[in-house]
């Protein structure tokens, strides 16, 4: 016969805890929404990720070497 524990834990340290995982989150996403610096390890989100501007009619995007390119 398998013997069943019970785990408890008060609400004040569940909710301590909550809070904790919260201020670790937001702390993440600030740390990560820095405008103008990537974080390490990272990208820029609109130099590093966007497609490039300026493509036209009649073109498309194609990876060339290290970068994304607007070709014909």
């Amino acid at each position: 016969m398998v013997k069943k524990t019970k785990f408890h834990i008060s609400n004040r340290l569940l909710y301590t805890l909550i809070t904790i995982g919260i201020f670790v989150i937001l702390g993440v996403g600030v740390y990560a929404l820095v405008p103008g610096v990537a974080p390490n390890p990272g990208h820029l989100l609109l130099t590093d990720i966007a497609p490039p501007a300026g493509c036209g009619d009649n073109q498309f995007l194609q990876w060339i070497g290290p970068d994304w390119a607007c070709s014909s």
